[in-house]
C-alpha cells in the first residue's frame, strides 16, 4: 500500500506544481496526469502538464488545454520548468523515457515526486509512491484523490476511465483485477460515458494510420517457428505520408493476436540513428527482462525501450534476444 499521507505536507505547502510523464504519453499517462491535476485545482492549487512529445490523436478529447509541449531549444519552457518547486511524474520511474525534458528536470533542485506502477530501476524521486500491484497508474491517482477526500467529477472519472481501459486492453490483459473492475463501475457512476470513451479511443482511426499500417504490414517477418512476429516502420514512411508518430499505436496489439505467437514486436525508426521498440507477449512469456536488456522497461506481457543504433541492426539483436527468451521459457 502507498503511504500517500508521505505527500500531505508538500500538497499542503506548496502552491504550483508542474505534472509531466514518459515521451508521448499514452493513455494511463495522459490519463493519470490530466486526473491529478485537475484534483490540485480543487485543492486550489496552481497545476500545469508538460511532456515531450505529442500523445496518440485518439486522445486528444482528454486535452482541453490542459497540455504543454516541452521544446528544448525554447528559453521561455526552460524558464518555465525551473519555476517550480514540486514536480510529479506519474507514470514512468525511469529519467531515460523522459527524452531531454527528463534530463533537465533532473539538475532542477525541485522536489520529484514519481506515482507509477511498474518496476523502478532503483530510487527516482525524492518520494517515490510505487505500486506495482496496480494495473494503471490512473488506478494510483484514484486512490490517491479518495484518500484525501477529494471529489470524482465527470471530468477526472473520464481521465481515470481512459487511464484504465489503455492500459488493461479493456480489462483483457492479465493485469485486470476485480478492484479495478470495481473501480471502472465507480467512475461510469460518477458520470463517465464509457460507450463515449471507447469510441473515441478505439474507433477513432485516422486514414493515415490505416495507410502506415499497409507500409508497415509489408515488413511483417516472422521467427522461432512463428511464435515470434515483427514488423518495422521507417523514417521514409512516416514521412511519406506525413503521420504523426503516434499513428502506430496498436499496432503491435495486431501482432501479438496472430494465432501461435508469443512475443509480438513492432520497429520504429527514430531520428539519429535510434530505434524505440514496443513489446508485446502471452501464454506466459516475459518480455519485461528483454527489455530491460536494451535499456527499457515495463510490465511481463508489455514492455518497451529505445536503441542506438541503425533499424536493421537493432532489429538483429533484438530478435535474435527474443529467440533466447523463447528457449528459455
Amino acid at each position: 500500500m502507498i503511504n500517500w499521507d508521505s505527500i500531505k505536507p508538500i500538497l499542503k505547502k506548496e502552491k504550483r506544481f508542474l505534472i509531466t510523464s514518459h515521451v508521448c504519453p499514452e493513455g494511463d499517462a495522459l490519463g493519470s496526469a490530466v486526473a491529478l491535476k485537475l484534483f490540485l485545482q480543487q485543492m486550489k492549487k496552481e497545476a500545469f502538464l508538460i511532456n515531450e512529445g505529442k500523445s496518440a490523436s485518439q486522445l486528444n478529447f482528454l486535452n482541453h488545454g490542459h497540455f504543454r509541449l516541452f521544446n528544448p531549444s525554447s528559453p521561455d519552457d526552460q524558464w518555465f520548468i525551473e519555476s517550480f518547486k514540486v514536480v510529479i511524474v506519474v507514470d514512468v520511474s525511469d529519467w531515460g523515457h523522459m527524452g531531454v525534458l527528463g534530463d533537465r528536470l533532473r539538475k532542477i533542485p525541485s522536489t520529484k515526486i514519481c506515482i507509477d506502477h511498474h518496476p523502478p530501476k532503483g530510487k527516482f524521486g525524492d518520494i517515490d509512491l510505487i505500486d506495482r500491484t496496480g494495473s494503471a497508474t490512473g488506478q494510483l491517482i484514484y486512490q490517491m484523490i479518495k484518500h484525501f477526500k477529494g471529489k470524482i467529477t465527470p471530468e477526472i472519472a473520464t481521465a481515470l476511465y481512459t487511464s484504465i481501459i489503455t492500459d488493461t486492453g479493456q480489462f483483457a490483459y492479465p493485469n485486470t483485477t476485480t478492484e479495478v473492475i470495481q473501480l471502472a463501475s465507480d467512475l461510469v457512476k460518477q458520470g463517465v460515458n464509457h460507450y463515449d470513451v471507447y469510441q473515441k479511443v478505439y474507433e477513432n482511426n485516422n486514414w493515415t494510420k490505416l495507410q502506415l499500417m499497409e507500409k508497415a504490414l509489408r515488413s511483417l517477418h516472422s521467427d522461432a517457428d512463428q511464435q515470434i512476429a515483427w514488423m518495422k516502420i521507417t523514417q521514409d514512411m512516416y514521412k511519406e505520408l506525413d503521420a504523426p508518430f503516434d499513428d502506430a499505436e496498436g499496432f503491435v496489439d495486431q501482432l501479438r493476436a496472430i494465432h501461435g505467437v508469443k512475443i509480438a514486436i513492432l520497429f520504429r525508426e527514430l531520428p539519429g540513428e535510434q530505434v524505440r521498440i514496443n513489446l508485446r507477449s502471452k501464454d506466459g512469456v516475459n518480455v519485461s527482462e528483454l527489455a530491460k536488456s536494451f535499456g527499457g522497461g515495463g510490465h511481463p506481457n508489455a514492455a518497451g525501450a529505445v536503441c542506438n543504433g541503425k533499424l536493421d541492426e537493432v532489429i538483429e539483436k533484438v530478435v535474435l534476444s527474443a529467440k533466447k527468451v523463447l528457449n528459455s521459457h
